[in-house]
């Protein structure tokens, strides 16, 4: 269960935050659109991506601890996971993911990096609300409505 987790979630990982921001990199030098470098930036940029990577790891390790399960859909928690930062939002992983886009905006300073971390954030808010937690309310039932009355979905 988790070497499945752990490769699809590495492959997952790869492509969101490697392979997209490369490309989109490559992507607005060769049309040469705008960027730019400041190393008080570039320096937060570095504290935003190992902050979103620190966020995802310890989410990781309450799923597996408390949830009994991993973030991913192959292989769910078989508990409904209420502790630690999920005392205070909903969905930290989501967080760390776009600490994660916002800080390669910032670290490389690129046009299409900071329109990839704006659509990628909308994208991850329509799936929250449309999928995810239909989905958590069903296989949760009453005990996933309540939490969703006490602790807000982002802040």
């Amino acid at each position: 269960m988790f070497i499945i987790f752990l490769l699809s979630g590495s492959m997952a990982g790869f492509l969101l935050f490697v392979l997209a921001p490369y490309t989109l990199l490559y992507f607005n030098d060769f049309y040469q659109l705008p960027f730019f470098h400041h190393p008080i930036l570039t320096g937060f940029g570095i504290v935003l991506m190992l902050s979103g990577i620190a966020l995802f790891v310890y989410c990781t390790n309450i799923f597996l601890l408390i949830g009994h399960g991993t973030p991913a859909p192959l292989a769910p928690p078989k508990k409904l996971v209420v502790k630690g930062l999920y005392q205070q939002t909903r969905n930290p992983i989501y967080i760390g993911y776009i600490l994660i886009l916002f800080g390669e905006f910032l670290f490389f300073g690129r046009l299409l990096l900071l329109v990839y971390a704006i659509v990628s954030s909308a994208f991850i808010h329509a799936f929250v609300v449309r999928f995810e937690e239909p989905r958590l309310k069903k296989r949760f039932g009453k005990e996933y409505e309540e939490y969703m009355k006490r602790v807000p979905r982002w802040i």
